[in-house]
């Protein structure tokens, strides 16, 4: 009697398949981890320049007319009245949320 070695047609289909199941779940989970890592990157990096508003409103008693804006996103000052200003970051890059935007009343 001669011992079969190796795997059947069967089991390596079913090895397969599990293997394309495994790889389609993983990449599903990356692409959503990363638009939650950008999205939380440009939420944060909004706070931070808020942040910096209020400490110069805070020195100087009057904001300043505009921002610099980093590599990966732009940022404009807009006026909604005398000590009011509301900051838009839009991301260079194409993403779902066109933009966040944070107001401050002094």
């Amino acid at each position: 009697m001669a011992s079969e070695r190796g795997f059947s047609l069967i089991e390596t289909l079913v090895a397969m398949a599990i293997a394309a199941i495994l790889v389609g779940a993983g990449s599903q989970l990356l692409t959503t981890t990363s638009e939650r890592s950008r999205r939380l990157y440009y939420q944060s990096e909004l706070m931070h320049q808020m942040e910096t508003l209020k400490r110069v409103y805070r020195r100087v008693r009057e904001f300043p007319d505009q921002l610099e804006s980093p590599y990966d996103y732009r940022l404009t000052l807009q006026s909604c009245g005398v000590d009011c200003r509301i900051l838009r970051l839009t991301p260079e890059r194409p993403h779902p949320c066109v933009y966040w935007e944070l107001s401050h009343d002094g």
